[in-house]
This record gives structure tokens, C-alpha cells and sequence, in this order.
């Protein structure tokens, strides 16, 4: 991403650390400070937080909404102003923007799947959906722009044995209707681009019936659809997602 020059607005001074927070809420929409702190101010207290993240606000910077669903707390994201200044810089192209989340529960959640993932080693690139659809040239992977249409979750870089593979990723929290996910399972399997999709449930009876709508769909396939469930995820040091076939997919 091209970030403009440090600026100094509204009495408060644009550092790198603000630099990385605006990018980071661009790529995942939203966070709470909880997760703010966790992944980019790590070395202050949550009062410290609290404060700087108010003048942000205050310098137009960032918006802050309160979610019913978390008892009250805020939800942070990005606004117009921060993503012009500091995540697109200086640019005759137009960008697709999303700066705030249609799914905040939903976002949230990806937010801990990407700040997990990006800790193995395996991982070298973790592109969220947002970024894709941007237009923000990505570290010129031609192969990426083809599982564009798709608006995957995220789209991981993947070094296993020195080979580079890039894998689809998949979230979902509730369960939708079962046509749904028949179309879905369609789409993907008539696509011989998408090799791979690690799929991840927020619990174990939403992996079992969507697996099992895949294992009614897919007749002669081999199974390309590679699942675990959330609290397997964030909990394990590695993350095994296994197939129909149990075939697994390890990232370390």
C-alpha cells in the first residue's frame, strides 16, 4: 500500500504506528480496542489507548460506533478522510472503498482468524476481501485477480516445500438457507481456478450441516472444500482443516 507522508492535523501527529492502524482497519473494516491493542499498539495501556484513539476520532480519522451485541462496547473503523491521506496516497485511480462493515459480528471474528494465521509460518500473505476488491495492485500475484469474482473472505499465500500455492478462505458465522449454499458449492466446483478453500464455521453443528450439503452436491468431485471450526482455529498452534475424504491441510 502507498501511505502519504507523515501529517500533522487537528493538533495531533501522525506516526507510523496511526499509519499501520489506519491500514489495518482498512484491510478488516473493523476492530475493537481490544483487538487494536493486540495487533497494533502493544506496548501501551488501554487507558493510553482509549485516549489516542479519541483524538483520532476527534481529527476525523475514525469512526466509532457502540454494538448492542457486545455489551455496549465500540467498534472502530475508517474513515473517508484516513483512507484518501494515508491508505491510497496521492493517486489519479479510483478505488472501491468499504469503510465500514455490512457484518460487524461476522468481521470481527476475521479479524482474530487473520491476526491468528499471520503468525505461522506458512502464511506469507493474507489478503482480506476488502483489499481485493479494492484495486490495490497486490504484490503482483495474476492469480489472485482470478479468484476475484469469487468474494472470498480472504485469499491466503500459502509456502509449502518452497512451492507458493494461494488458498481460498471462507468464514461463516450463522447459518444460511440450504439453496445457498447449493449455489456456492456449484460455482466453486465448476471452477477449475479454485483449488483449494479452507473453510472455517463458528461452531461444530454449522460444519456438519454445511458439510454435508458439499457431500450431497459433489457426486464425482474430489473434495476441494477443506473445513475446522473457529474455537479449533484460535485454540490450536498449528490449523489442520480436513476434507470429506479427511484429507488435511496443515498450516504451521
Amino acid at each position: 500500500m502507498n501511505l502519504s507522508q507523515t501529517k500533522k492535523r487537528s493538533g495531533i501527529q501522525i506516526r507510523d504506528v496511526e499509519k499501520k492502524l489506519f491500514s489495518y482497519l482498512f484491510l478488516n473494516k473493523v476492530a475493537t480496542s481490544v483487538k487494536i491493542q493486540r495487533d497494533i499498539y502493544l506496548d501501551i495501556s488501554h487507558q493510553a489507548l482509549y485516549k489516542r484513539l479519541n483524538l483520532l476520532m476527534e481529527a476525523g480519522y475514525l469512526h466509532a460506533n457502540y454494538h448492542k451485541e457486545l455489551r455496549g462496547r465500540l467498534v472502530y473503523s475508517l474513515t473517508k478522510k484516513a483512507f484518501e491521506e494515508f491508505v491510497i496516497g496521492k493517486t489519479s485511480k479510483e478505488f472501491r472503498e468499504q469503510l465500514k462493515s455490512n457484518s460487524v459480528l461476522h468481521d470481527l471474528d476475521l479479524v482474530d482468524v487473520r491476526s491468528k494465521l499471520k503468525q505461522l509460518k506458512m502464511i506469507e500473505g493474507y489478503y482480506t476481501e476488502n483489499l481485493i476488491r479494492s484495486g490495490i495492485e497486490i504484490d503482483q500475484i495474476e492469480n489472485v485477480k482470478d479468484l476475484k469474482s469469487f468474494n472470498f473472505d480472504a485469499i491466503l499465500k500459502v509456502k509449502k516445500d518452497s512451492k507458493i500455492h494461494l488458498l481460498a478462505l471462507e468464514y461463516e458465522r450463522t447459518l444460511k438457507f440450504s439453496t445457498r449454499y447449493q449455489d456456492y458449492f456449484r460455482r466453486v466446483y465448476s471452477r477449475p481456478e479454485v483449488t483449494a478453500i479452507l473453510y472455517i464455521t463458528q461452531n461444530q453443528k454449522t460444519l456438519d450441516k454445511i458439510q454435508g450439503l458439499e457431500k450431497a452436491m459433489i457426486q464425482d468431485h474430489w473434495p476441494k472444500v477443506f473445513y475446522i471450526s473457529l474455537n479449533d482455529l484460535l485454540e490450536g498452534k498449528t490449523a489442520t482443516f480436513i476434507n470429506l475424504k479427511s484429507e488435511k491441510i496443515t498450516l504451521e
